[in-house]
């Protein structure tokens, strides 16, 4: 029995990466029929801070989890060139919202080279535009002093806004857009605009506390059916299965060689409607649920996407408000019919901006 295509209402959590959608001519942030956990074109999943908040003059460093899932993954395949600009620079703007911050956007948007990519970096300062999948900034002195201080806010901050944009494409700066983000992606050949499965708009929020630092949840590892798998262990490599017949010995589900040329955990393949569930389940570091100012307990969730199959609650609470760590945050996973490699995503993340992340694939026979 497969599960539902119903979208059911989903549990809201804080974002700290919110996906913008482009605006006329695009269908939106995801197509309308796509589950959010379905791998099935451009995506960005995640935008990891470190540290997991700011403080006056200190750098952050941002890292991005971004697949083109319309690239079948391969020991050979580099996929796709993709453009991926950053623009920062705004910070405690009115408000505190990050609408306010798009005045700003066109104006830096006046000073990028046509091919924005190609925009030089000598005279810029630095952490207002970046390319490529990680960014770097130095959060200003003032970020506390500037911010405006309201009586219902258990803690002072600030908050530091950066924007991205990834494009299987070029990107192109439009400081006459005065509702959106001030890029458009085009087909590098064609110059046609592209549609929202090849480009992708967004932002990430930093904040920075007086007298507090939040530090990222930790993924230790994950757990696919019977199988555990740890961050950090390299996977075997392997030309044919019988390279990976002797993992993992018995303790979880058979091995078999990836498309990637990876041993990893096998599935066996919907047939006619029959098919069966395995479990998905994040490994969390249990000092993941920090207490917040006001004394409650840090709201901790997790994602889970794929590029093939069905999975059944794409977000589940790790950590309450009220309880802190709880248990049961695991989900379930339906194959495909057609046999292949599944590529799986795991995100964790916090309501303060932190987050971690792990990938591993599962051979469909």
């Amino acid at each position: 029995m497969a599960f539902s295509r119903d979208r059911k209402p989903v549990r809201a959590f804080p974002a700290a990466v919110v996906l913008l959608c482009a605006g006329a001519g695009l269908s939106g942030c995801l197509d309308s029929f796509d589950p959010q956990s379905e791998l099935s074109s451009l995506r960005v999943m995640a935008v990891r801070p470190e540290p997991a908040s700011g403080s006056p003059g200190a750098a952050v460093r941002l890292e991005m989890l971004l697949r083109d899932a319309s690239v079948p993954p391969g020991p050979d395949n580099d996929g796709r060139r993709l453009d991926v600009v950053w623009l920062g620079g705004c910070h405690n703007p009115p408000s505190r919202q990050y609408y306010a911050c798009l005045p700003y956007l066109r104006e830096i948007a006046k000073y990028l080279h046509p091919v924005v990519v190609e925009t030089p970096t000598e005279g810029v300062p630095p952490g207002y535009f970046g390319v490529g999948p990680q960014f770097q900034f130095t959060v200003p002195d003032d970020i506390l002093s500037g911010a405006p201080r309201v009586a219902t806010d258990p803690v002072h901050y600030g908050v530091s806004y950066v924007f991205f944009a990834v494009c299987a494409g070029r990107v192109r700066p439009r400081p006459d857009l005065v509702d959106r983000m001030p890029l458009d992606c085009v087909d590098r050949n064609t110059g046609k605009a592209l549609g929202s499965r090849d480009f992708v708009l967004g932002f990430t929020t930093v904040f920075s506390y007086e007298g507090v630092q939040n530090s990222s949840p930790i993924l230790l590892g994950a757990e696919f059916g019977r199988t555990e798998l740890g961050i950090g262990a390299e996977p075997t490599p392997c030309t044919n299965d019988e390279d990976c017949a002797q993992i993992p010995d018995g303790r979880g589900e058979p091995f078999a060689c990836s498309d990637a040329q990876l041993c990893s955990p096998t599935a066996h393949r919907c047939v006619k409607g029959d098919c069966p569930t395995y479990r998905l389940r994040p490994q969390v570091e249990p000092s993941s649920a920090e207490t917040v100012p006001g004394g409650s307990h840090e709201i901790v969730w997790a994602n889970f996407y794929a590029t093939g199959g069905e999975v059944g609650s794409e977000t589940q609470l790790v950590s309450d408000r009220n309880v802190g760590l709880l248990d049961g945050y695991d989900t379930g996973w339906q194959p495909p019919e057609a046999p292949g490699t599944v590529r799986f995503f795991i995100t964790l993340n916090d309501q303060r901006g932190g987050a971690d992340w792990t990938s591993f694939d599962v051979v469909v026979r």
